[in-house]
């Protein structure tokens, strides 16, 4: 685990309100988990995924999360992905 790439990955959209949709390809099968933290480092969503290779998409009802900035990161065996979002309330 300590030779870790980065994974191809996208979050959108930025900011979001309602719903963040994760893309992310792979190269092997692998199991992702999806972590998403608050600004105190709170885990506020954390799920397990088992993905496929090539594309793979996820979404998250993001609607009660407070607004503010949050850290999600995508985690796969061999490569992760990290990205600051905001959530907007209006």
């Amino acid at each position: 685990k300590n030779n870790t790439q980065k994974l191809d990955a996208k979050i959108f959209p930025v900011p979001a309100s309602n719903t963040l949709n994760l893309n992310w390809n792979l190269t092997m099968v692998s199991n992702v988990q999806i972590i998403i933290s608050d600004d105190n480092r709170n885990v506020v969503f954390s799920t397990t995924i088992s993905s496929k290779v090539g594309k793979n998409q996820y979404q998250v009802d993001v609607s009660k999360f407070e607004a503010g900035i949050y850290l999600v990161r995508i985690v796969s065996e061999s490569a992760n992905y990290n990205q600051k979002i905001t959530i907007v309330r209006n």
